[in-house]
């Protein structure tokens, strides 16, 4: 008799008679329907156009208490009508059919929690003890292995087609106490161990079908966008990893949700330029120009002879004895932000990456709060935050910039300004010697145009106008300016700027 006085267990004898005439289940849920003089219960579906349903057999039934339906194998589970199909969806003792793939069909039926014995007895070369599997690109490929962590039952399913160059892959488990089961997908190239590409975590299906193109919603890895990371191997390497908890590391909810695009961390390719963010891939480093610290716009990299430094075409124009020391020649460059499925040469990288709806935004004052990251869609949160560091400046309005410093410090002065145009935030730092010199610093966003002009308070002359309307560093130093001529008796000089947008995008600052 169960706890709850409303409900009543059936004695087995009743149990026994109330019977599917299709599955031969308890009608121990609904809707139950009569066809013909016999019963139906809810897992079953009827092409009769004569079935009635049995509304009053459901509603005298709902306080009753039926066994489960696999009750013969060995549960023991006590079910109210109309909740024993999610249990025996997931239960350990209903029956399965072998999923070993072999050339010769394997025809046992038995039940979960007995498919671990029977592959030690039967398939033992079908389970694996580290998730690891390997396919050579040029052959089709299809298996099912087994894996136990925890004392879980996994069921790895992959399906290589090499005619359109796919990997099939759902990774499952036969049953669960309630807990949560993710995984990871390591791909490791085939002939150089050390280059892997780790796929972001996603969560364990219950296992359904012993082929993996019925299952529902298997993973589909397209070989092509990860070929040429790994220099085209003959073969690649699949690790899987099973989690039956989320690492703390890897608890992002909402950002989880947008990564079950690929790819997401490449590890040993190279060095990422912010090796303190997973969200970067690591393959982007060498493309950063050691000046304005933006991605390379151009397909070479300059350099002045017995220096380091590399330079962009940008940077580089106008410099003495810059001259050409690296061509990029590769084409498969993946985005920098996780997420994006992007793959491209570096000139189309150059402004997808600017325009990628999956960028993060950084603080660019690290040294106050660590280059705190805000996701892409966190745009008011992140502009809340930076006006802790820097002066707000309306989009309707000029930002502008007093030259000197009125507290006459004897150290140098450091003032931050910025604001919000097209989907982009713009900053501008602006710092003051105790010599009365000054330099006002910014990088502009792509689609961003800034017009800049100084005025004089005592005399109101203004400069000529200064326009910038490229993806790039801007610096302007007193020294570059034709300042009116009372200049030097009366210092009070500012900078007017007008920052207008034409195209979203986000900027990343590096300050």
């Amino acid at each position: 008799m169960s706890s709850n006085n409303s409900s009543y267990d059936l004695p087995q004898d009743i149990v026994n008679t109330l019977l599917c005439s299709i599955c031969d289940g308890y009608l121990s849920c609904g809707p139950v329907m009569e066809a013909n003089g016999d019963l139906i219960c809810g897992r079953c579906d009827t092409n009769s156009t004569d079935a009635v349903l049995q509304v009053a057999y459901e509603k005298v039934m709902s306080n009753f208490i039926f066994p489960c339906r696999f009750d013969k194998q060995g549960c023991e589970e006590r079910l109210l009508f109309d909740s024993s199909m999610e249990h025996e969806k997931q239960c350990k003792y209903r029956i399965l059919d072998c999923p070993a793939l072999l050339k010769i069909p394997c025809t046992w039926k038995l039940s979960a929690c007995e498919l671990t014995a029977h592959f030690e007895e039967h398939h033992r070369e079908l389970i694996s003890s580290d998730g690891q599997f390997s396919i050579n690109l040029s052959q089709e490929a299809r298996c099912n292995l087994l894996m136990i962590r925890d004392g879980i039952t996994i069921i790895i399913k992959y399906f290589y087609n090499h005619s359109q160059g796919c990997l099939h892959l759902k990774v499952s488990y036969l049953y669960s106490e309630d807990e949560l089961i993710y995984y990871k997908t390591q791909v490791i190239n085939g002939t150089d161990c050390d280059n892997s590409l780790n796929l972001p975590q996603q969560q364990c299906d219950l296992y359904e079908s012993f082929t993996v193109v019925d299952s529902t919603n298997p993973l589909k890895l397209e070989m092509q966008k990860y070929l040429g990371i790994f220099g085209n191997p003959p073969s690649l390497v699949f690790k899987i990893s099973v989690f039956i908890t989320i690492p703390e590391y890897s608890r992002d909810d909402s950002d989880e949700k947008e990564s079950s695009k690929f790819p997401a961390i490449v590890n040993n390719l190279s060095c990422t330029s912010n090796p303190s963010s997973c969200d970067e891939l690591l393959n982007l480093e060498k493309l950063y120009c050691d000046f304005c610290e933006l991605i390379l716009c151009t397909t070479y990299f300059y350099q002045c002879k017995n220096s380091v430094e590399r330079y962009c075409g940008k940077c580089a124009k106008g410099k003495v004895g810059m001259e050409s020391c690296i061509k990029i020649t590769q084409q498969n460059y993946i985005c920098c932000w996780r997420g994006c499925d992007f793959l491209g040469d570096v000139k189309t990288l150059f402004s997808h990456v600017r325009e990628c709806k999956f960028k993060k935004w950084w603080c660019p004052f690290d040294s106050c709060c660590g280059k705190r990251v805000f996701k892409y869609n966190e745009c008011d949160a992140f502009i809340m935050h930076l006006k802790i560091h820097a002066t707000y400046c309306s989009p309707n309005n000029n930002i502008v910039i007093e030259l000197f410093d009125k507290t006459s410090s004897k150290n140098d002065v450091e003032k931050s300004y910025f604001t919000y145009v097209s989907s982009a935030i713009i900053l501008f730092t602006c710092t003051i010697t105790c010599k009365n010199n000054w330099s006002i610093r910014s990088i502009l966003p792509h689609g961003i145009t800034a017009k800049i002009f100084f005025t004089h308070d005592h005399c109101r002359l203004r400069s000529k106008d200064f326009t910038f309307d490229k993806p790039e560093l801007v610096e302007i130093k007193n020294d570059c300016i034709e300042f009116p001529l009372c200049f030097k008796q009366y210092r009070q000089l500012s900078a007017i700027i007008n920052v207008e947008g034409n195209q979203g995008g986000v900027s990343v600052f590096v300050t």
